[in-house]
This record gives structure tokens, sequence and C-alpha cells, in this order.
């Protein structure tokens, strides 16, 4: 048996111990084993970061090994504001997978600009026109302070939409904005569907949106509604197309 011959017997045997529940050294033995260096770094996960970004991010050292502890890694990646998340693994002796976490927008809100904003409020950098956002527009203009949303009506209704989009993510799907009104929040919804201007109560938006469900289903199909206000308990306002 050659010298080399023995050398990746040996590299494999150490890969195999490991996987077998070797001592929690052995990673850091194989660390410095020339058989296990990062040739290739693939990303996973992103729609908004471009992967190369990510892979630069991460800066992985020429002389890395796939065994090395990836913690430096991650953390270079989470610097960035769009990503939540970033975990990688081993996927090969000579590869390496990030898998991102994206932080996802949710709303559009008027700065005057328009700029995407995450469900806490923070402010992404992201071009609405470049990323090809179809969001609804939260309010008629917002208080930003910090990077973030700092007045009580855009955070107001940013709680109903949070909430909405996990009760109902096909309403908000087809919502165009939101807006402040007395007693609760008006959404303007896009055309085709069941009413134009929906009126929920900010304090239970996932209750006032079933009985806007249910009333416009008493209604019956074949007409839409030019408005449907549920903001107060027990009654359910429909106007027709000309109605107020």
């Amino acid at each position: 048996m050659t010298r080399r011959t023995r050398r990746r017997v040996y590299v494999a045997t150490m890969a195999a111990a490991v996987g077998a529940g070797a001592p929690l050294w052995a990673p850091a033995v194989l660390a410095r084993l020339p058989g296990f260096r990062v040739e290739e770094v693939r990303v996973v996960g992103t729609h908004y970061v471009p992967p190369d970004r990510v892979a630069s991010l991460a800066s992985v050292e020429p002389d890395a090994s796939v065994w090395d502890d990836p913690a430096r890694w991650e953390a270079r990646v989470r610097s960035d504001p769009m990503i939540a998340d970033a975990r990688v693994r081993r996927t090969g002796a000579h590869r390496i997978e990030i898998h991102v976490t994206e932080i996802e927008p949710v709303a559009l809100v008027p700065t005057p600009d328009l700029v995407p904003v995450d469900s806490a409020g923070h402010l992404l950098p992201l071009d609405p026109a470049q990323a090809d956002l179809d969001l609804p527009i939260l309010g008629s203009g917002a208080t930003v302070e910090g990077g973030h949303l700092s007045d009580p009506g855009s955070r107001r209704l940013l709680d109903v939409l949070d909430r909405l989009r996990s009760a109902e993510p096909g309403f908000v799907r087809s919502a165009s904005q939101f807006l402040r009104v007395p007693g609760g929040v008006e959404v303007f919804m896009t055309g085709g569907g069941d009413a134009r201007r929906v009126y929920l109560p900010d304090s239970d938006p996932e209750a006032g949106l079933r009985r806007v469900e249910a009333a416009l289903a008493a209604r019956g199909g074949g007409s839409s509604a030019a408005r449907v206000d549920a903001r107060f308990d027990g009654q359910v306002v429909v106007a027709g197309k000309g109605e107020s």
C-alpha cells in the first residue's frame, strides 16, 4: 500500500468514525486534514438577497475545511439586514451549503417614498420596483425613527395586517391598501372581489372579517358590494354599487 493510498484510507476511516459517533474532538482533527478543503459553497433559500452576496458575506477562507466550526460564517451572513438566520451544513467532502432564512416584507409604507417593512415595522433595504413586490400599502403617511415605524397609527395598522396575514392570507393578498378610520381600519380591495372596500374593527379584525364573509354569502353571488362595514358588533352594513 502506497503512502498516498494509506492517507486516503486514514481520511475515510476518520470520517466514518465521526459519522458513527466519535468523540467531540474528531471534527477538529478532520479539519486539519487536506482532504476536506471547501471547494464549493452553495446558497439555499434566498429570494430577495442574491446568492453571491450571501457567499461573499460568509467569506469562507481559501484553506477552510468542511469540518471547521461554521459559527463565524453564519454570523457574517446574519449581519445582512435582510437575513433572519443562516445555517451551514456539510453536503460533501468538499462542499458546504448555506441555508438562509430571509426577513419577509409584509407591506409598503409611504415615507413619503414607498418603502417595504417587515412584521415588526423595520424598514427593509429593498427597491419595490426591482424586487417586484406585490404588497398592500399601509396608511397614507408614516413616521420613521431609527429605521422603524414609530407612529401609533402605523403600528396599529401593522398589527391588524399581521393578524389577518395569519388568519386569512388570501384576503391580505387581495388587499391594495390599509387605512386608519374611526373604530377600525378601511381595506381597499383589488378588482374582481366581492367587495371594493371592507371595514374591520382593529380590536378583533379576524372576527370582523368572518362577519363580512357571512354577510356576503347571505347576499348571494352575482353582484359585488361597494362597501362592507363590520366595525360594530351585531351589525354588518353592505352597500351595493352606487351606494355610499
